[in-house]
């Protein structure tokens, strides 16, 4: 199938409803809040299902079309699905635009081995809301790029049951990418995560992306051990660019190796937000 890990279904008719049509408008039928932190005068986008809540954290590029795809496939499955706007305007930023917004403020820390960026707090105030709209369900959240290994963090909260680290990106600057083995994280974050020995970890990369070297999931295996279920999928495989980098959204293609680590996502949030694995107490 050219994706590695464990556990990769294959397509089925059941996951047709995880590709949508050119005639779709993905920011269609998402209602817009206040964050829970006023004070940062941030807002986010939800859309409500029966099933357990999902938080989804945009890449540098910002919250862009892919980000509602992504939360539109998420919600078809039956997740409730929130989007955190973190930066800048809705429909999102080139690099550079995006690269100023957030780690040219003061709430990315993103060039340090071991920062811990300020907007943690208000993400952790906010899957805690996200848990109690819910109904007090257990949390998922997918981190990618610039917030990709932000969901280690959020294992603060005793509500993050489901973690999903795609393509984590920090370190890095303008100059390139920082430490490779380094994951950007508070060392006590990284230690609060690892003291959480009941929460497994899903994280996926393309093996060319030098944005994230491969020393970064040897970083994750050596820390969280089988606990940690890393997908890999090979650069310049089938439909997949050579230089492709977001697993989950822009670089997604139907019925390609994408679409199984996409289809392997929704297992692992199923089984996790499940109320016999996931259930908060």
């Amino acid at each position: 199938m050219g994706v590695t890990g464990t556990g990769m279904p294959s397509a089925c008719a059941h996951h047709q409803n995880l590709v949508r049509t050119q005639a779709d408008d993905p920011k269609e039928n998402w209602h817009r809040r206040r964050f829970p932190d006023t004070d940062a005068g941030r807002v986010y986008f939800w859309r409500e299902a029966s099933g357990p809540p999902v938080v989804i954290l945009h890449e540098v590029l910002g919250l862009t079309d892919g980000c509602f795809d992504l939360g539109n496939r998420l919600h078809r499955e039956g997740f409730t699905v929130f989007l955190p706007l973190l930066f800048g305007n809705v429909g999102g930023h080139g690099f550079l635009g995006g690269y100023l917004r957030s780690c040219g403020s003061r709430q990315f820390v993103c060039a340090a081995a071991d920062g811990s960026s300020a907007i943690l707090p208000s993400l952790q105030q906010f899957c805690e809301e996200a848990s109690r709209m819910a109904g007090n369900r257990p949390v998922g959240v997918i981190g990618m790029c610039l917030t990709g290994a932000f969901p280690i963090s959020l294992l603060r909260s005793t509500n993050v049951v489901a973690p999903v680290i795609c393509q984590p990106t920090m370190p890095f600057s303008l100059v390139g990418a920082g430490d490779p083995a380094a994951l950007g994280l508070e060392q006590g974050d990284v230690r609060q995560a690892i003291a959480r020995r009941e929460v497994s970890i899903l994280g996926m990369r393309f093996t060319g992306d030098w944005r994230c070297p491969p020393q970064r999931f040897t970083k994750l295996r050596e820390l969280f051990g089988s606990r940690f279920e890393a997908i890999e999928i090979p650069s310049g495989l089938d439909t997949v660019e050579s230089n492709a980098h977001s697993v989950l959204v822009g670089s997604y293609k139907p019925n390609g190796p994408t679409h199984q680590a996409l289809l392997r996502t929704v297992e692992f949030l199923k089984r996790r937000l499940s109320p016999a694995d996931g259930a908060l107490p």
